[in-house]
């Protein structure tokens, strides 16, 4: 069974409710002054309904991981809706790491996701190993910005290469394409540590479908690739008919 599901960044707009001007500290304002489990839970039942039956939790919807995660993981069962991934944004420092595996580790999710800082990796990627193995958790290496994170296709091989299955990749080509990378090829290069995924190329902010989305989808089947088909998608608008569409997209490709 395909296994598709969308992150609740998707629809990290509803904070300033999708006013097109607004900017990132205006909806981290939003976050910090409107966000509140009644809206997560409203939230979740949209998602739900789509449907869109897999989540990946963003940690500035749980407040940085200060809520009560088994009122978290209540609202996700009362939704019919299985965790894929807790994704914390990045990880660039061990400030509040060790927290935020055992916010996932009670929400029950197998893995935590977000980029990994350039800066002192060896010492990160080890405590992510080693907490890892505590709490039974994986970490899938989102690739962002090169001049913060590691991003580079065959710099994230090397290292792969030398860490255990806890440590895997999660694809986002939107991130890689916009960084001049091949994320087809990034895919192929990586795809035996491939654990999650960021879809953000079934979809453009625009709507529009990424050039290369369907073959992407095929070398992850072609891998063997078990996770969660994972969309990404952030318009300044409900983002649901496009996750609905998206979705649809990835059945009929790799269905």
């Amino acid at each position: 069974m395909v296994k598709v599901g969308t992150i609740t960044a998707s629809y990290m707009w509803e904070s300033v409710n999708y006013k097109v001007d607004a900017t990132w500290d205006d909806l981290m304002a939003g976050f910090q002054e409107r966000w509140t489990p009644p809206r997560l839970d409203d939230l979740l039942g949209r998602i739900a309904a789509l449907p869109m039956p897999y989540i990946e939790l963003w940690k500035t919807q749980t407040q940085g991981s200060t809520w009560d995660p088994g009122m978290v993981a209540a609202m996700l069962d009362k939704h019919g809706l299985t965790i894929a991934s807790y994704c914390v944004g990045g990880v660039s420092n061990l400030e509040g790491l060790e927290e935020d595996y055992q916010f996932a580790s009670a929400l029950g999710a197998p893995l935590m996701s977000g980029s990994l800082g350039c800066e002192d990796t060896e010492t990160l990627l080890g405590a992510m190993e080693s907490y890892g193995e505590t709490y039974g958790i994986g970490y899938a290496i989102e690739p962002h910005g090169t001049s913060y994170s590691l991003a580079d296709p065959a710099q994230l091989r090397e290292i792969l290469d030398q860490r255990s299955a806890l440590i895997g990749i999660c694809p986002d080509a939107g991130w890689w394409t916009g960084q001049g990378f091949d994320a087809v090829e990034a895919v192929k290069l990586l795809a035996d540590r491939v654990t999650h995924t960021h879809l953000r190329c079934t979809l453009e902010p625009s709507g529009e479908r990424v050039a290369g989305a369907a073959e992407m989808l095929l070398v992850l089947k072609e891998s063997g690739y078990q996770g969660v088909y994972s969309v990404e998608h952030e318009p300044k608008h409900d983002p649901g008919p496009e996750l609905a569409e998206a979705r649809d997209f990835i059945l009929r490709t790799v269905g």
